[in-house]
């Protein structure tokens, strides 16, 4: 017993020796760009935040490191790493504002930051409590030095970074772009697929590609039941193109994701594209030698999901 004792002791210290530059980058501040001459407003950081201490007496061994970078608004992928805890076993993450639930390899647009907080549930797995901390300190122990053996890259990736000229990004409305999207599902598109929508882009621009988490608001008449109810579903983009009133258009398709339910008959949907989802390089280029890239604002769109009420 004394053995294990002694081994349990080293793997904590180890831990949390180890750990300190892991989590250094949350001492990171995500808007200091006044601080340096930029606008006070612009972020020099972008990414995701993860969030732990979310229940009292839940005991951390580990901590993921945020998902960013320094460059520029874009879609960022929610990690694969999780926190560790001794009595509590990590769920998914929740959206601090929006209170939505995240799971690793989901994608979420960005521009700035977005904090993720850790769901917890008690563990069940039986063991008594010294093995369950010796195995969480174990695992600990393991993804830390994985992740202390990156450390040095990730400073060099920001001292890079930092170094770098960055794009410029000019806001435009739809019009203004000579942008607009046209939903063309029907009841057709409907008993086909109710679950996935398409919207034509109608421009003489060339978006660049992109795939996106976003939320869609359902709203119903008064034989609903769902009504002004906000779910997730997956927005995405490619290179290709389909033919719309004898022209080749990008397209937008929309996912619901797994749980959602099925809009019924006479559903409106609201969908919003965030800000600079749709972009392209104008060809201007700044005094660096940066492209310049003109990118929609906040756009919402309504329709019903059939052509009939």
């Amino acid at each position: 017993m004394k053995k294990i004792i002694a081994l349990l002791m080293s793997v904590i210290c180890l831990v949390t020796c180890i750990g300190i530059p892991v989590s250094a980058f949350e001492d990171i501040p995500g808007n200091i760009g006044g601080n340096i001459g930029l606008e006070p407003d612009e972020p020099i950081i972008y990414g995701i935040v993860y969030e732990i201490e979310t229940l009292d007496g839940v005991s951390i061994l580990y901590k993921p490191s945020p998902t960013f970078s320094f460059s520029s608004p874009g879609t960022y992928t929610v990690t694969n790493d999780t926190p560790l805890s001794v009595d509590y076993e990590f769920v998914c993450w929740e959206h601090e504002e929006t209170g939505k639930h995240y799971y690793a390899g989901d994608k979420l647009y960005i521009d700035g930051q977005e904090v993720l907080i850790a769901v917890w549930k008690p563990k069940t797995d039986g063991h008594i409590r010294t093995t369950r901390v010796l195995l969480t300190a174990i695992e600990a122990l393991r993804r830390t030095i994985g992740a202390f053996f990156g450390f040095y890259k990730v400073i060099d990736d920001f001292k890079a970074d930092l170094a770098a000229p960055k794009p410029v990004y000019e806001y435009s409305s739809l019009a203004d772009l000579g942008t607009e999207i046209i939903n063309i599902n029907n009841d057709d598109t409907y008993a086909e697929n109710p679950r996935q929508y398409t919207l034509v882009i109608m421009s003489d621009k060339t978006f660049e590609a992109f795939y996106e988490t976003i939320d869609v608001n359902f709203y119903g008449d008064q034989y609903q039941a769902i009504t002004g109810t906000e779910y997730p579903a997956y927005f995405s983009m490619t290179a290709d193109t389909m033919e719309y009133d004898g022209e080749q258009c990008q397209f937008i398709t929309i996912s619901l994701v797994d749980g959602v339910p099925t809009p019924a008959t006479g559903t409106k949907l609201t969908i919003t594209l965030p800000k600079g989802l749709l972009k392209y390089e104008t060809g201007a280029v700044t005094s660096q030698n940066m492209p310049v890239y003109s990118a929609n604002s906040d756009y919402s769109l309504n329709f019903l999901v059939t052509s009939y009420v």
